[in-house]
């Protein structure tokens, strides 16, 4: 299967008040797994944008040693998000 970010008119207006930007690059990767991390670990439930970036780091293959190794244990801490991931209305 093949991701396909879903930018939806609702991430389209976070990200232009956060500045965040889909998972591109192993940086990228690694800081939004950091972000999604804090967010759960301080117990803010998961709203629908979070769900979607997990798939988002779900979807993506690090291109590095460390992004590989990061992101193993950040599926082992976070196997699965309990929402679905957005949908485009037809």
């Amino acid at each position: 299967m093949t991701y396909i970010p879903l930018d939806t008119v609702e991430r389209q207006r976070q990200r232009e008040k956060t500045g965040e930007r889909f998972i591109t690059s192993d940086e990228i990767l690694l800081s939004e797994m950091n972000r999604w991390e804090a967010l759960r670990w301080n117990g803010v439930p998961a709203d629908q944008i979070a769900a979607d970036r997990w798939y988002e780091i779900e979807a993506y293959a690090p291109r590095s040693s460390i992004g590989r190794e990061r992101k193993a244990r950040f599926m082992s801490l976070f196997p699965y998000v309990a929402l679905k991931r957005s949908v485009i209305a037809a």
